[in-house]
């Protein structure tokens, strides 16, 4: 049976129909029934955490390595490893999370750290995309900055070196970590 592209097209977008509200609801689910329902920040003694990571891959085989790699972080189980150090906790993932254990899946992470009383932010991005910080600056102007270092998929290859990197916060700013999905738009030339 032969089918036209368009059609094609269509069928080909179903793993992501399917797949995204099936990888929430695992997640959401895993949230709910350990008593942990906020998503995306954290506290580690007063200090707050911003985590967003995103697996390889579709399904269910996806959707359960995020929930563990979320309840890793959250329950605060990995071994040897400072919450409050971006750098070690990503090497730490890595080492813990081989993607050779995981059916051959690797996942993205930006991970950060705000120090209230310094105002100092503390990041590291395991192949994930930057985020992006807007400062409102008092003549009224936006400017964003982004917050990347050019760190590996975390679990993708074995005995790297991490970074991580830092930023001083204004007074009045808004971060924003966006999923993988939303930097890879492809554009009418079919470039991305």
């Amino acid at each position: 049976m032969s089918t036209s592209e368009p059609q094609a097209n269509c069928w080909n977008k179903w793993p992501y129909i399917f797949g995204l509200p099936a990888y929430i609801l695992a997640i959401e689910f895993a949230l709910q029934i350990s008593g942990r329902s906020q998503r995306l920040k954290e506290t580690l003694a007063g200090v707050s955490v911003a985590i967003h990571s995103d697996v390889s891959g579709h399904g269910v085989g996806a959707a359960l390595l995020s929930v563990s790699v979320m309840n890793a972080l959250r329950s605060q189980s990995l071994p040897n490893t400072d919450f409050k150090d971006p750098e070690q906790v990503l090497a730490s993932l890595n080492s813990t999370f081989p993607s050779e254990e995981n059916n051959d899946m690797f996942f993205t992470i930006w991970y950060g750290v705000y120090n209230k009383s310094t105002r100092e932010l503390t990041y590291a991005s395991g192949g994930h995309p930057p985020a992006l910080l807007f400062e409102n600056t008092s003549s009224g102007d936006s400017g964003a900055t982004l917050l990347r270092t050019a760190n590996n998929a975390i679990g993708a290859m074995t005995d790297v070196t991490y970074e991580k990197s830092k930023h001083l916060v204004g007074e009045q700013t808004t971060l924003y970590i966006f999923s993988d999905g939303v930097y890879e738009v492809e554009k009418s030339d079919g470039s991305m």
